[in-house]
């Protein structure tokens, strides 16, 4: 099982952040995709907080904003 803290969990937002990868590139393999889910989640909560970045500006993909909503409001 991966966590937030797994290089290949790191690796994967690293890209996808960079904007050489999609979300639909994470293998659907065991819970992988959705650690990246979340740890993106995360890290765009963030930047939403420290004012470099609005939710707006958040892909729409998957269920990614509301993951973010989410851990603003919590």
């Amino acid at each position: 099982m991966f966590t937030t803290e797994s290089k290949i969990v790191k690796d994967y937002v690293l890209l996808i952040q960079n904007g050489l990868r999609t979300i639909d590139d994470v293998p659907d393999f065991q819970n992988l995709r959705e650690v990246v889910m979340i740890a993106l989640a995360k890290s765009y909560a963030e930047s939403i907080l420290a004012g470099r970045l609005t939710i707006d500006k958040v892909p729409d993909v998957g269920n990614l904003r509301e993951i973010v909503r989410s851990i603003l409001v919590g």
